[in-house]
């Protein structure tokens, strides 16, 4: 069952302090996350559930001083969901972290790492959830008049039987080129085109939570959801005390770089035709070992790629029975900072 929310807000603690109430309040009408923290003035915030297949452990960290970016953590905590722990140094040092998010809550450092760019004066979001028959929650905020960023977590709808499957994105803009819908600099859901070592796209991509895949390293827990690129640094398992930080390993394809988005990515739409060819979103498991790519391993739930040439930034749209949301990667138009026609739909209903 999906739940959906779109409210105005403020402010940085504004928008997360009304996220918190839509995701936890029992009986609200929403998907009843587990709060495991949010104390306001803290820049601290976290929430988890046990899905279909995997639990999702996912906090948050920003500035209260200089609040513009949130900091997105995703961790394994072994005693599984809504055992946050608010006594550590912070969100991540939690047991299990995925190594991304930056260990620290300045927001120039917040920058270089995992985040969102929801600056402390937001105009409105967008929440889509669910629990059934799988987990998630992928929000999207309104920045100004004409810019949207995008952020979540959830479940991979996997395919095959593997172990894992749990997913945390953030997003990043690459301002410096005029060609942003391409650029390896950006990355937004969970997209397998962004890479580059400067700056350190690893530690800004998306992660998946991952065991026991073909060659991964002994102890391997988590991969980087990114484009073809070796460095792809570390997770935080010495948080616990007794393990050693591991080697992550690589998760291609999504959004912006497989077959399926290149095959349909550019196609137009007709909304008054009723043609409206969303695209999904698969990942793959490239074993850099071997050289194998394995899968697809999932597709992204209730989300597609899109062409939005034809939609308004929340736009409703009627597909069968189902009710789907429109919104551009970034800012509709071209050049520096926009993202052309470049686009996603979410399930609403």
């Amino acid at each position: 069952m999906a739940f959906f929310i779109n409210e105005t807000v403020s402010s940085m603690a504004d928008f997360i302090s009304k996220l918190n109430t839509f995701l936890t309040t029992a009986g609200a009408g929403n998907a009843d996350w587990n709060a495991d923290r949010h104390v306001p003035g803290s820049g601290e915030f976290a929430v988890s559930r046990t899905g279909t297949n995997v639990d999702i452990q996912v906090a948050f960290q920003w500035d209260t001083g200089t609040p513009f970016r949130l900091g997105i953590y995703q961790y394994n905590d072994p005693a599984g969901a809504g055992n946050y722990d608010a006594g550590r140094a912070g969100p991540w040092d939690q047991d299990g972290d995925s190594g991304s998010g930056f260990a620290g809550t300045a927001d120039a450092s917040l920058f270089n790492e995992r985040h969102v760019p929801i600056t402390n004066t937001p105009l409105q979001y967008w929440a889509f959830t669910s629990t059934s028959p799988l987990t998630y929650a992928h929000m999207v905020v309104q920045i100004t008049a004409l810019e949207y960023v995008s952020f979540g977590f959830g479940e991979l709808d996997k395919f095959n039987d593997w172990d894992g499957g749990a997913y945390a994105y953030g997003h990043r803009l690459n301002f410096s080129a005029s060609n942003f819908a391409v650029q390896g600099g950006s990355t937004h859901l969970l997209d397998g085109l962004c890479q580059a070592t400067s700056p350190a796209m690893q530690l800004l991509c998306a992660t998946i939570l991952c065991e026991n895949l073909p060659s991964q390293v002994a102890n391997g827990m988590w991969a980087v959801v990114m484009g073809n690129q070796t460095v792809l640094g570390s997770d935080r398992q010495s948080n616990d005390g007794g393990s050693s930080d591991t080697a992550r390993t690589l998760f291609p394809g999504g959004y912006r770089a497989n077959e399926i988005a290149q095959a349909f990515g550019s196609i137009g739409v007709s909304p008054t035709a009723g043609f409206v060819p969303g695209y999904p979103i698969p990942l793959l498991y490239h074993d850099l070992g071997t050289d194998e790519i394995y899968g697809p391993m999932g597709i992204m739930p209730d989300v597609r790629g899109i062409n939005v040439d034809q939609f308004t930034p929340g736009q409703e749209i009627t597909i069968g029975g189902d009710t789907w949301v429109a919104f551009p990667s970034f800012s509709i138009g071209s050049g520096s900072g926009k993202s052309g026609n470049q686009g996603m739909i979410y399930k609403k209903n």
